[in-house]
């Protein structure tokens, strides 16, 4: 399809007016009847298509400049055709970075629908860790109960043996005076400061202790183990994985195949195809003006003039003696 401006040159070529609708399908008639395109290759076998060779021929009548119109018309072509070549390059890679850039956005979607459903696993996980830790606190602190309650038990058995005793200040069985020092004498229920059973503190420190011990039956209190699973319980409640994730502002650097596509795009924009990169075709000759025309050739038509005219004076001679013939042998007849 030609250009505004090669239909101008063509008009130019074969004066006739640009502005005629009609001059526009005259020059296309007159121009390709006269126009063929050959290779030199014919009748060699099958044509090599990068390298074969084409021969360009116009015929064209006295007074147009033929050879400046093939010439044109040949460097038109190759640089049309380099235009589209460069226009389809650009168009696949357009193409190519336009799909890219729909998977881009698939693997973002996906990553973030992955990442929402990791941390809905996390959450749940913590809620049934932080169930568990719960559970192992409060069975700490009901063991630490527990062992008050039977504190408070033994100090008041130990009490009331101290009491039927007559035991009121901390003694021993020494200064009971009814034990050998000599002798190993085994104890059970037996305080672990001094070895020796309870109701030796006496009275009066077992009811002292009983009441301390007593007042802070529901009071909270911290061991070691309590302080572990209370640091515990805070750390799963603070998960700073899971806040990391929602404070996210972008999440393409974490996508590998995200980023590998951002890199892919990134080369391909970089291919800039340029026309002069392009070869096409190469002139091995261009088109000239001929010493002599191809036709019309006088001296050849004047010669096939006098033999055809001779041809048909025999014709004629030979046609008119028969006819002269039949009538003569008519009449005869007759």
């Amino acid at each position: 399809e030609e250009s505004e401006e090669t239909r101008v040159e063509l008009f130019d070529y074969f004066d006739v007016g640009a502005g005629e609708e009609d001059a526009v399908e005259k020059v296309r008639r007159l121009f390709f009847a006269n126009f063929s395109v050959s290779s030199s290759q014919e009748g060699e076998g099958e044509e090599d298509p990068a390298s074969v060779d084409r021969l360009i021929s116009l015929s064209y009548s006295e007074g147009m400049q033929g050879p400046e119109l093939v010439n044109d018309y040949y460097s038109w072509s190759v640089s049309d055709y380099k235009e589209a070549l460069v226009g389809r390059a650009e168009q696949a890679l357009d193409n190519s970075i336009a799909r890219n850039e729909k998977r881009m956005d698939a693997q973002i979607d996906a990553y973030e629908a992955d990442v929402d459903a990791r941390i809905t696993r996390m959450r749940e996980a913590d809620e049934i860790k932080i169930k568990e830790l719960v559970d192992s606190l409060n069975a700490e602190k009901k063991a630490i109960k527990s062992f008050r309650e039977k504190r408070i038990r033994d100090l008041e058995e130990a009490e009331r043996i101290a009491s039927m005793m007559g035991i009121e200040k901390p003694t021993t069985p020494i200064d009971l005076g009814g034990q050998s020092s000599e002798r190993d004498i085994i104890y059970t229920g037996i305080n672990s400061q001094s070895g020796l059973p309870l109701y030796f503190m006496g009275t009066d420190a077992l009811s002292s202790e009983r009441e301390v011990v007593e007042s802070n039956l529901e009071n909270d209190v911290k061991n070691a183990e309590i302080i572990r699973i209370e640091k515990q319980i805070e750390e799963v409640r603070n998960n700073r994985q899971i806040e990391a994730l929602e404070q996210r502002k972008e999440n393409s650097p974490f996508v590998e195949e995200y980023n590998k596509m951002v890199q892919e795009n990134i080369m391909m924009r970089a291919n800039i195809v340029n026309v002069d990169d392009i070869r096409v075709a190469e002139v091995i000759h261009w088109a000239y003006q001929p010493s002599q025309p191809d036709s019309p050739r006088k001296a050849l038509i004047l010669a096939l003039s006098l033999v055809l005219g001779g041809m048909v004076g025999l014709f004629l001679v030979f046609v008119v003696r028969m006819l002269h013939s039949v009538k003569g042998y008519r009449e005869a007849k007759v």
